[in-house]
């Protein structure tokens, strides 16, 4: 995995996960920290099982991260006693590897090449702060560990692939999300955080 630094601004109610802590102990901490903030602000008792269920899922995109070796990743809670919502995550992925292009027309080309996973994908070129990027949005079936589809379920996408054909690599930032219906809020959030990237 090439190493390049990058940063973004988060909007409210996003939090950054440690790419150099062990998982499971932050999973815990989070979901502790989230029950006890919630029973001393505003006197709501979370479920021992609500607090489990929020620990094991935010040490596992901790742990996901951390194996992708992403720069940076977070998790968007907007409500605290409900799940998850979608997370955030920023690769390094060296290009001669991954076997795209630092053309920008060439590699919009390369990463919307059809998958029979992809229900739906919309490819654009978009000026970023940080330089010009290839943005796919995408629809694709949520599969099991071993590739097997899991029915009556997918996951929506905002990518953005930013080239630095100067280190060897494209920057790829990934907002994903499994609740379909919070894309007309999540997909705004997922530009404003690109619109913030910033690589070094």
């Amino acid at each position: 995995m090439t190493e390049i630094a990058c940063a973004a601004d988060l909007p409210q109610d996003w939090f950054p996960l440690p790419l150099d802590e062990d998982a499971d102990a932050f999973g815990r901490r989070f979901a502790e920290t989230v029950s006890q903030d919630l029973r001393e602000q505003a006197q709501i008792e979370l479920s021992a099982d609500h607090v489990v269920d929020l620990a094991h899922d935010v040490t596992a995109f901790t742990r996901h991260a951390q194996d992708m070796g992403a720069a940076f990743a977070a998790v968007h809670v907007p409500d605290p006693t409900g799940p998850v919502v979608a997370v955030v995550e920023c690769l390094a992925v060296d290009t001669d590897e991954a076997g795209w292009s630092h053309d920008l027309a060439e590699l919009a080309r390369e990463v919307a090449a059809p998958d029979e996973t992809v229900a739906r994908a919309d490819v654009d070129r978009v000026e970023l702060p940080c330089g010009q990027a290839v943005r796919v949005h995408e629809i694709t079936a949520r599969s099991e560990p071993g590739g097997r589809e899991v029915q009556g379920t997918a996951v929506e996408k905002v990518m953005h692939y930013l080239p630095r054909p100067e280190q060897g690599a494209t920057v790829v930032l990934v907002t994903s999300w499994a609740a379909l219906g919070l894309a007309e809020q999540l997909v705004p959030m997922a530009d404003r955080i690109a619109a913030s990237l910033t690589v070094d």
